[in-house]
């Protein structure tokens, strides 16, 4: 593989990355269970933000590419059926510590958070998500989708160039 590979994946992870980061800051109207339309923020804590990033490697007769984050990520992205496991407690728990939320009571009036409303919040929190499931962002799939729809013919005819090398390589080393 030459250098123009590499060079075309790393432009293609940046752009994917990129948008993929400006989709996790922005504000979504999206539809929620009773069919009203609510802004969805996904960066409650930053920490997915952070945490997108691409990988290539090239090697002489192959290549890779691959954009990790943290797990939660692929829910976020692809959404999460009704009926599935809930949540873990502790990562709500975490996501209420940053994003912050304030819970009130039944006057609308804010209340003070103590261990057992947090724990009575997070209940409530997991049989939501286990009934309604949520909503797919696609934060990450459509910049993917899109920026792979631009990849130049030039990476498969390398990719072939490279499969033509690496079989001359294996029979020279059979012979």
């Amino acid at each position: 593989m030459d250098s123009n590979v590499e060079k075309i994946l790393n432009d293609f992870g940046q752009r994917v990355t990129k948008l993929a980061k400006l989709n996790i800051k922005a504000t979504r109207r999206v539809k929620n269970h009773k069919g009203k339309y609510v802004n969805k923020v996904i960066n409650a804590s930053g920490d997915l933000y952070k945490s997108v990033k691409y990988n290539v490697k090239v090697n002489p007769n192959s290549f890779s590419f691959d954009i990790e984050m943290l797990d939660y990520g692929v829910e976020v992205d692809e959404g999460r059926k009704a009926g599935g496991m809930e949540p873990l407690a502790s990562s709500l728990a975490r996501w209420i510590e940053k994003k912050p939320v304030r819970l009130r009571d039944i006057n609308g009036q804010f209340v003070k958070m103590d261990a057992l409303k947090i724990k009575s919040f997070i209940s409530h929190l997991q049989y939501k998500i286990a009934k309604y499931g949520t909503s797919a962002t696609n934060f990450l799939t459509e910049p993917f989708s899109e920026e792979f729809k631009k990849l130049p013919d030039s990476i498969i005819e390398a990719f072939s160039l490279g499969i033509d090398g690496f079989l001359e390589h294996a029979l020279n080393e059979i012979k």
